[in-house]
């Protein structure tokens, strides 16, 4: 197994919607959204029903011409803001937005009720867990730091914790995460980790932010290529000279193979949010 100190060393060396329409349903619905987002609503409550404090995480999966999570994305992303620090993530992939959580019902009714594939409840996550995984087998192309390297028989993963916070004016979820790659097979000489310690080798720094009660975390891969990338992949393509070969397509991002599915085109989108425990009982 590779040992890198840098994310660009972490894989190797290179070898080669629209808002539904509105209605004016007068049973006591939003008149401001349309019934495929009232039914969203209606189940995303019957799943929420009894819940425990804790972070809950939901999985979605767009095929191809079914609705994708783009322009349904846009336009929640005017509903709520950029985490702080997702910069770095935005380098492997990520896109992330944290939204109101009643705007997930726009998200539900926009993509369909196909789309959903499950949610799972993590309680008060302390420890390093794992919201999705994938070993690549050997020479897989990944475009790491936006130049493409080649998997060394590695396990990708997204980790992450979060537990309940109080804050001034309530309670709150503070989360972590960050993706990062785990050997294939186990090292019996390397020092033991410590307890809660990060069983991989980071790629990006960790992205931490503050969910509010009624707030979640939405997580894409970045369907636009920056500018940035588009030289590396030329230098990448051209050997750095004056030649310029053929274009050759980008291999797919860190977030890509963790979120999306590469291979058959599916799109994917993972929702965190949760509950907090209260600090204060309530004493009704």
């Amino acid at each position: 197994m590779i040992r890198p100190v840098a994310a660009a060393a972490v894989l190797g060396c290179l070898v080669g919607c629209s808002t539904p329409p509105s209605t004016g349903a007068g049973d006591g619905a939003d008149e401001s959204v349309g019934p495929a987002v009232v039914r969203a609503r209606d189940l995303r409550a019957e799943r929420s029903a009894g819940d425990d404090p804790g972070v809950v995480i939901e999985r979605f999966r767009c095929r191809p011409g079914r609705p994708q999570p783009g322009p349904i994305l846009e336009i929640l992303r005017a509903e709520g803001f950029t985490p702080e620090g997702a910069e770095e993530f935005r380098a492997h992939g990520f896109d992330a937005i944290v939204v109101p959580s009643s705007s997930l019902a726009r998200l539900e009714a926009g993509l369909g009720e196909e789309a959903f594939t499950g949610r799972t409840w993590h309680g008060e996550a302390h420890g390093w867990r794992s919201v999705a995984s994938r070993r690549l087998a050997p020479g897989t192309a990944v475009l790491l730091d936006g130049r493409p390297r080649r998997s060394n028989d590695d396990i990708l993963a997204l980790g992450f914790r979060g537990w309940s916070i109080p804050t001034v004016d309530d309670d709150a979820i503070y989360l972590e995460i960050v993706p990062h790659v785990a050997g294939a097979r186990l090292d019996l000489i390397a020092t033991p980790r410590q307890i809660g310690e990060l069983r991989g080798t980071p790629i990006s720094s960790t992205l931490c932010c503050r969910l509010e009660a009624d707030e979640s975390l939405i997580l894409v891969s970045v369907e636009d290529l920056t500018p940035e990338d588009d030289e590396a992949s030329e230098e990448s393509t051209s050997g750095g000279g004056g030649f310029s070969g053929p274009i050759v397509p980008l291999p797919p991002t860190p977030a890509a193979w963790l979120i999306d599915e590469p291979l058959s085109g599916d799109r994917g989108v993972i929702v965190i949010g949760g509950r907090p425990r209260p600090t204060i009982p309530n004493p009704g």
